[in-house]
């Protein structure tokens, strides 16, 4: 799967890829717990709560690394650069 994300997907997830059976057995104790929140990652479980209290903080966060990335790996830039969608 990872080498199907393109060159951005590999740079920001080579170190933190998990293989599919790992996604499937988090899943699978998930179900199992009747837990609705799957996050086969540990350390997205911070990042999901500071999302979660500081909305803005977050998206302030996510703009600035999108940023630091090559121009050719995202095309997020030109619309943040539009501003806001309209109602």
């Amino acid at each position: 799967m990872l080498s199907d994300s393109g060159p951005a997907g590999k740079e920001l997830m080579q170190e933190s890829a998990i293989e599919a059976d790992d996604v499937a057995a988090a899943l699978l104790a998930a179900i199992e717990a009747e837990q609705f929140l799957v996050l086969p990652h540990r350390e997205v479980g911070v990042m999901y709560a500071g999302r979660a209290a500081d909305p803005d903080r977050w998206l302030r966060g996510m703009r600035r690394q999108n940023r630091s990335l090559p121009s050719q790996w995202t095309s997020l830039r030109s619309a943040e650069e539009a501003g806001p969608l309209s109602p």
